[in-house]
């Protein structure tokens, strides 16, 4: 939408479309300048928020090692975009991923349906949200995106630190929204979690409805935004 939409109209495009396009209405000082995007199988988000973000550092983390090193090359023409082959989770340590034929449903966590797609196990390296932020020396995350396939609520637990010192600005999961999916964390699980750490709903993206074809919405990406920040945009 970026190279087909002139900037001056960007305001008049309703919120919930594109989660960059509306991150790109805010105020210059309040846009993403420091993400991590984890989950980033072979780069799509990365290059995307790099176009719409050029000034932006941008970190991503993917664990399974075909589809690092398709990453690594997809991203080796930007200086503004770092490669870790680590999966972020609530711990440190290490865990057997499920490799599925299709790599962007590959996952921790194996369910029923997943058993027709699966491959092989992979051994891969875990560590936190907290613990990558003081590697990596950033005090402040401006924007956490998570696409795990049902892992996100791990990867925020490895964030309580960063959520509890409102070092995170803006975050990315991905929901499920009825019953009949059991590959998503539902979003009330996502509501009740963020709730201590006043995080308020900014928008709703990619709706999806299920794959079968049945009629119901079966995930989307709420983005959430810091009450703090939240009042501040508006203030501004």
């Amino acid at each position: 939408m970026q190279n087909v939409l002139p900037e001056k109209l960007y305001q008049y495009v309703p919120q919930g479309l594109d989660m960059c396009l509306d991150l790109r209405k805010l105020p210059t000082e309040l846009q993403p300048k420091v993400i991590f995007d984890v989950g980033a199988n072979t780069g799509q988000t990365a290059v995307k928020l790099r176009d719409w973000f050029p000034n932006s550092v941008i970190h991503s983390f993917e664990p399974v090692e075909d589809s690092y090193k398709t990453l690594s090359k997809n991203i080796a023409q930007f200086k503004n975009i770092q490669a870790h082959k680590k999966a972020l989770g609530s711990s440190i340590g290490q865990a057997e991923i499920n490799i599925l034929a299709d790599s962007t449903m590959s996952s921790l966590d194996m369910i029923k349906s997943d058993k027709d797609l699966f491959l092989r196990k992979e051994m891969i390296s875990i560590s936190t949200v907290d613990q990558m932020m003081q590697d990596l020396n950033i005090d402040h995350l401006d924007l956490l995106k998570i696409d795990t396939e049902g892992y996100d609520l791990e990867v925020l637990k490895g964030a309580k630190s960063s959520l509890e010192n409102g070092k995170i600005s803006f975050l990315q999961v991905e929901a499920g929204m009825n019953p009949f999916n059991d590959r998503h964390v539902p979003l009330e699980y996502f509501n009740e979690f963020l709730k201590p750490y006043e995080f308020l709903p900014f928008g709703l993206y990619d709706q999806k409805l299920e794959w079968n074809g049945a009629k119901r919405l079966r995930f989307l990406n709420p983005v959430f935004i810091s009450r703090k920040l939240a009042l501040q945009s508006f203030e501004s």
